[in-house]
């Protein structure tokens, strides 16, 4: 499976280092360059890529921003229709989340904990 990540902050870095040797194509933005760069370092199935590229190349889209910056972020890119797009944020609710991220049809929230 295509997983994209659209933040590289320490949530989508623990979930990254989690799944990395499950098998998956993951493809991560450059948002936090230092973690980008230690991600693409360690596993050999991560890519840089933009966001754009991520809604255009993934299965599965896991958005791990600021709320206040996905507001501006998200509705300016394209997602696709059955695309499974999820948040890990807690300032957006679903129905708000889905909305955004239309026409993606398989939507959710989940917030991890270490």
């Amino acid at each position: 499976m295509n997983i994209g990540f659209i933040g590289t902050g320490v949530i989508a870095n623990a979930i990254v280092h989690g799944i990395a040797n499950d098998g998956h194509r993951i493809y991560i933005t450059e948002r936090s360059r230092t973690n980008s760069a230690e991600l693409t370092a360690a596993y050999p199935d991560i890519s840089i890529a933009s966001s754009q590229e991520i809604c255009n190349r993934c299965d599965m889209v896991v958005v791990c921003l600021m709320a206040d910056i996905a507001r501006d972020l998200l509705p300016t890119l394209t997602f696709q229709h059955g695309q499974a797009v999820f948040s890990v944020m807690v300032d957006i609710n679903l129905e708000e989340f889905s909305d955004i991220v239309q026409p993606a049809t398989e939507t959710g929230i989940f917030i991890p904990f270490p």
